[in-house]
């Protein structure tokens, strides 16, 4: 049991063999409560693999507004004077051109990028879920670990204080 512990441990740090002689602790700096499972599960929202969602749907929204902008389309003003060589006159010109979507009205980049913000918004809500999950698991793992701990402080305080106890029976 002791080499599958210090496998364990030094996996938990990627090494791939336990290279370290003894593992040292303070029982006394064990922590008298755990934080509250609610406190993490809100910070777990703050999570890069869930806030990324949220960036990347505020990222396909703008896309796709940009599109619905572009199907309205730009008109242009031009203005000039032009001289006529046969009659020797000037004349004052005014243009305005404005394209005809006739074919392409960019609807249908605009739904797809709509789409792609709300699959967006469910894979945030999928990764918000896994990190719950994770979070109530690792959890679970500090609880066991807490209780595991703070079982052996209070044994050794026990069996320190029947010690210091004996001795000092033993000297009167």
């Amino acid at each position: 049991e002791l080499r599958r512990a210090r496998r364990a441990l030094a996996a938990l740090w990627g090494a791939g063999e336990a290279t370290f002689e003894r593992a040292a602790g303070n029982l006394d700096a064990v922590q008298p409560q755990l934080p509250a499972l609610d406190g993490l599960r809100a910070a777990a929202g703050d999570n890069p693999d869930v806030t990324r969602w949220d960036v990347e749907s505020q990222r396909l929204r703008s896309l796709a507004s940009l599109e619905r902008a572009a199907r309205i389309p730009d008109l242009e003003f031009g203005a000039g004077f032009k001289y006529f060589n046969d009659n020797d006159e000037s004349a004052l010109v005014v243009g305005v051109t404005a394209p005809l979507p006739l074919f392409d009205r960019r609807t249908e980049g605009a739904r797809a990028l709509e789409l792609e913000a709300e699959q967006a918004g469910q894979y945030r809500s999928a990764a918000a879920q896994r990190v719950a999950r994770d979070v109530s698991g690792a959890f679970e793992q500090l609880t066991g670990a807490h209780t595991e701990a703070t079982a052996l402080r209070d044994r050794e305080h026990s069996v320190a204080q029947e010690a210091a106890d004996g001795s000092s029976q033993a000297y009167r």
